[in-house]
C-alpha cells in the first residue's frame, strides 16, 4: 500500500538522520573508562576494573577508592572548577537529548497528522499517544543521565527505541484510516491521502535534517569544554599512586 511505503521511507529518513548518527564523545575523541552517578553534593566515578576503582569529586574535595586526598588550595579549587565543568557539561548533553527526544516526536506527529488529516478522533487519540510516549521517553533520558554507565549514544539508542516502539500503532492507525477511505469509493478522498502521502516523505527529511544538524552543532560545541575538563584534572598536583595524572576524560 502507498500509504504504509510512506510510513517506511519517513521511518528511514528519521533513523538515518544526525539526529541518531551522531555521538558528543565520538565527535570530540574523548571517552571516559568510568561509569558515573551525580547527586546535589557529589560526583562518583566508578569501574570496578579500573584503578583507581572510584573517584569522587564532592565540592572541592578528592576521595580515591574511599580515600580523601590532602589537596593544596590550588588543586581544591581544580577539583571544584572540574566538578562544576562537569555538572554544566552533562546539563547540556541531557539538553540535547531532551531536544532529540522533541525532534523525533514532533516528525512522528507530522507523519500522524498528514497521513490521519480526514479523522479528528483518530488524530486526537494519536496526540494522546504520542504525548504520552514523549514524557515517557523524557524521563528516561533524565533519569539515565542521573544513573551509571551512561554515554551520549545510549540517549540515541532511547529515542530511537521509543521512535520504533510507537510505529506500530501509527501504523495500525494510518491503515485504517487508509482502508476506510478506500470501501468509501471517494476517488478524490484516495487521491488527496496519497498525495499527502507523497509530500511528507520529503518534509519530514527537510523538518528533521535542517533540526538535527543544529542539534549537531550544538553537540560538537561541547568539544572545547571536555578539552578544559581533561586539562584541568592534568593541572592537579595530586596524582595516582603519586605518578599519573586523574584522568575522567581522556582524548
Amino acid at each position: 500500500m502507498k500509504i504504509i511505503s510512506a510510513l517506511a521511507v519517513a521511518s528511514t529518513l528519521l533513523f538515518a538522520s544526525p539526529l541518531f548518527a551522531h555521538d558528543v564523545t565520538h565527535s570530540c575523541s574523548v571517552h571516559s573508562d568510568y561509569n558515573f552517578n551525580f547527586s546535589d553534593k557529589a560526583l562518583s566515578f566508578t569501574n570496578t576494573n579500573a584503578k583507581p576503582r572510584s573517584i569522587e569529586l564532592r565540592q572541592g574535595r578528592l576521595f580515591i577508592d574511599g580515600q580523601e586526598q590532602v589537596l593544596s588550595a590550588a588543586d581544591q579549587k581544580r577539583i571544584a572548577d572540574l566538578e562544576s565543568g562537569t555538572r554544566r557539561l552533562l546539563a547540556q548533553v541531557k539538553e540535547i537529548g531532551l531536544d532529540a527526544a522533541d525532534i523525533a516526536f514532533d516528525a512522528i506527529e507530522s507523519v500522524a497528522v498528514a497521513l490521519t488529516a480526514t479523522d479528528a478522533k483518530q488524530q486526537e487519540t494519536l496526540h494522546r499517544r504520542l504525548a504520552f510516549a514523549r514524557d515517557e521517553l523524557r524521563r528516561g533520558i533524565d533519569s539515565r543521565i542521573q544513573g551509571s554507565g551512561w554515554t551520549d549514544a545510549d540517549i540515541g539508542q532511547l529515542v530511537e527505541s521509543s521512535v520504533k516502539a510507537m510505529l506500530p500503532t501509527l501504523i495500525s492507525q494510518v491503515t485504517a484510516d487508509a482502508v476506510r477511505i478506500a470501501l468509501s469509493g471517494d476517488e478524490a478522498a484516495i487521491k488527496e491521502l496519497e498525495a499527502r502521502a507523497d509530500r511528507m516523505g520529503k518534509d519530514i527529511e527537510t523538518k528533521v535534517e535542517a533540526r538535527a544538524k543544529v542539534l549537531e552543532q550544538r553537540a560538537d560545541a561541547l568539544c572545547p569544554q571536555f578539552a578544559q575538563l581533561g586539562e584541568i584534572a592534568a593541572a592537579l598536583d595530586v596524582r595516582i599512586d603519586g605518578q599519573r595524572p586523574l584522568e575522567l576524560f581522556t582524548r
